[in-house]
């Protein structure tokens, strides 16, 4: 499956992998698809007309918190460790959820809808580091396209639950629908924190931080091993980090500000396909497209047919 032979692969490393994408990758896709079909029920309990700006800052909440929690991520996952970091970040997501849930007023569901696009913009940035660290390396491939498998899962998930069908919701009269069903969907995300919260503390930190950050060579050993059952194979990827590690001290860190402000840096992705940002435009322009096409789909959705 997507090139992932399971017999290969330490049960310890599939176990990390899917609490780390249930709570990230299928966590990240129920929050961006949950207002799809449920916008027209938000808008009759908080009694919105589809032309509020209100309205359009309760879709673009989640990306408004994703880009803090974005630009944040690395520092807490440098900071903490992966796996710690991942776990915390179960606090954001459950208030912000619980907030959505028992919203009495649109501020509240607006508050808790930024509050979970903060700790989407974190896991989206660390759970897949997390992923490709404790990844062998003849798997990382299919990792990756699995945790952006679950993602898309994960809005379709959102979609399915919010159907007419399931939330009860009268058809051609949206206003007439079951008050509590609404609540318990905005509540389904707990489930996948709940799940990451109990199980993933027995799953290893990050090798890589372990030697990188905490410089711990034995601690990382030991999870290394854990995850390759192998000590010979633990040990020359231990070799292989420190390696990559010693070539990485040679090279200049580059800032955020140096990032934007630095002529050959910031035009790079028109000049130079040698840079930093030459790889940043192409990962950003499609999940750009995906956003976009995401929020013309609501507004098209919302629209009346003509008589």
């Amino acid at each position: 499956m997507w090139g992932l032979d399971l017999n290969s692969v330490n049960r310890m490393v599939i176990r990390s992998i899917l609490m780390d994408i249930i709570g990230c990758a299928l966590q990240f896709g129920f929050q961006t698809g949950a207002l799809a079909n449920t916008r027209k029920i938000l808008q009759h309990v908080f009694q919105l007309p589809s032309t509020s700006l209100k309205v359009s800052v309760m879709v673009a909440g989640l990306p408004i918190g994703g880009i803090f929690g974005g630009l944040s991520g690395g520092y807490f996952a440098d900071l903490i460790g992966r796996k710690r970091c991942i776990l915390l970040n179960n606090i954001p997501m459950t208030i912000g959820t619980v907030l959505m849930a028992i919203a009495y007023d649109e501020y509240s569901f607006i508050v808790g809808r930024i509050i979970a696009g903060f700790a989407c913009g974190i896991s989206t940035g660390v759970g897949p580091m997390y992923l490709s660290e404790v990844s062998p390396l003849n798997v990382k491939g299919a990792v990756g396209v699995l945790n952006q498998f679950m993602i898309t899962t994960g809005i379709f998930i959102s979609f399915v639950f919010s159907l007419d069908s399931v939330l009860k919701v009268v058809p051609e009269q949206p206003a007439q629908f079951n008050d509590d069903l609404w609540h318990l969907f905005f509540a389904t995300p707990l489930l996948f924190s709940v799940v990451q919260v109990v199980l993933l503390p027995f799953c290893p930190e990050s090798p890589g931080w372990l030697l990188i950050h905490k410089k711990d060579l034995d601690i990382a050993k030991q999870a290394l091993t854990k995850l390759r059952n192998d000590e010979e194979e633990a040990d020359r990827e231990i070799s292989m980090m420190i390696e990559e590690r010693t070539h990485a001290s040679d090279r200049t860190m580059v800032s955020y500000k140096e990032l934007f402000t630095t002529p050959h840096l910031l035009l790079g992705p028109f000049f130079d396909h040698h840079t930093y940002l030459t790889v940043c435009f192409f990962l950003v322009v499609p999940e750009l497209g995906q956003s976009l096409l995401c929020n013309i789909e609501i507004f098209f959705m919302d629209k009346e047919p003509a008589r």
